[in-house]
């Protein structure tokens, strides 16, 4: 019963954000610090601002992807220059030389289905940095990525209004668990093959 007075009180907080002369200034900070260490999703902030119509499905995606891949590259950029210190720090080279292979092989569609999940992008970033990575192609399919699962949701909150939180919230966690088992999957046989 707690967990649900919480949830209750998320999305009244969302809600009214949603409704401030702010939302697009709070949505570009939680989109933007989704991608390296928050553990908000947009997506809460999204579905409201979509059903508000305010502004198109299309405009808050793109919006909210532009500051996720705008995240991403500052992430980047952070674990390009520190990243390896920190891999030594933990003794973790050796164990990621195998990984390097396969993550550059599979960068651009890893990139784009790591979006749809809320961790595996994190990691996926700070990863393209310490490798280093080519970036452009790396922020890029963090971009599409990102937007397709944005355009889902604020489409669907656009489109069907109220009833649609219950959907995304069901079937976005479902569809976001498959994805990143997907990943792992396809990270796997490309390791072992």
């Amino acid at each position: 019963m707690q967990n649900n007075k919480y949830i209750d009180y998320v999305y009244g907080k969302v809600e009214s954000f949603a409704q401030s002369k702010h939302k697009l200034k709070i949505l570009f900070m939680i989109s933007f610090l989704e991608q390296s260490i928050s553990p908000i999703l947009p997506d809460l902030l999204i579905v409201p601002i979509a059903m508000y119509k305010k502004y198109s499905a299309f405009f808050v995606a793109n919006f909210a992807a532009v500051s996720s891949a705008i995240g991403a590259t500052l992430t980047y950029i952070i674990s390009y220059y520190y990243g390896e210190r920190v891999v030594e720090y933990f003794n973790l080279t050796e164990s990621l030389v195998n990984f390097e292979s396969v993550y550059t092989q599979s960068l651009f569609i890893a990139a784009i289905i790591a979006s749809f999940t809320p961790i595996p992008d994190k990691i996926y970033t700070v990863f393209g940095g310490v490798f280093k990575v080519n970036a452009p192609i790396l922020i890029l399919g963090i971009y599409i990525g990102k937007f397709i699962r944005f355009y889902i949701v604020a489409y669907l909150a656009e489109r069907y209004g109220i009833r649609s939180k219950y959907y995304i919230n069901k079937y976005l966690r479902m569809i976001t668990y498959i994805l990143t088992l997907l990943i792992f999957i396809y990270l796997l046989y490309l390791y072992l093959r």
